[in-house]
């Protein structure tokens, strides 16, 4: 995303993290980001890690923000390492906590705030991904806690297995496997998590609740 293409977001009202900026670990000490930071960088070539950052200078007013960003590394918690473990956390707790920090800032009073989380956060836990599932009972945590200092609504939602490319591209036989130790006939659409935040963002659901 070119920073020309993110300047034309400024009347924009929705933002959706769906990149791992996380991954961009010296930015938990550089935000916000300042238009300095920027200045060496070739405009059409401006990574997604940055994207969401970028747009916090431009964008003047929202009122949705949807958190989507996550990555799973799965290995035997005896083979596991720390910067494995840390990676995980950072794009899918500490990225979260930033986007929603930051553009809490600019967003409108009584706005919306939808967090997501995963089943793996509550019960449907995997021996190889322990961080991941860590890192989504952080997103419900952290949600419940910000619902209690923001005037904006916050909002978890925990799925179980969705139907993406990457969730695709994994070894057939062991998906099965993990979609019948969970009791879930089938991947979750796209359309049908779509429909469910149209349902969300017109719901009376109160702040913190998680679903």
């Amino acid at each position: 995303m070119s920073i020309q293409n993110i300047r034309s977001l400024a009347e924009s009202a929705i933002i959706v993290n769906a990149t791992p900026i996380g991954m961009k670990g010296f930015m938990a000490n550089e935000m916000p980001l300042e238009p300095k930071d920027f200045r060496g960088l070739n405009s059409d070539t401006v990574s997604n890690n940055f994207a969401c950052f970028v747009a916090y200078l431009y964008i003047k007013h929202i009122y949705l923000l949807i958190n989507l960003s996550a990555i799973c590394m799965d290995n035997d918690y005896m083979n596991k390492t720390k910067e494995e473990f840390m990676k995980v956390l950072e794009v899918n707790l500490v990225g979260m906590f930033l986007v929603i920090k930051h553009f809490s800032k600019i967003m409108n009073n009584n706005s919306l705030i939808i967090n997501m989380s995963s089943t793996d956060g509550i019960d449907t836990y995997n021996e190889l991904s322990i961080d991941y599932s860590a890192s989504k009972a952080g997103v419900i945590s952290i949600s419940k806690s910000i619902s209690l200092c923001t005037n904006n609504k916050v909002l978890c939602i925990c799925p179980n297995w969705i139907d993406t490319s990457s969730t695709r591209s994994m070894n057939k036989e062991y998906l099965d496997s993990e979609l019948k130790r969970i009791n879930q006939s089938r991947l979750i659409s796209l359309d049908e998590l779509v429909l469910g935040f149209d349902k969300i963002i017109n719901s009376n659901f109160n702040s913190g609740d998680v679903f």
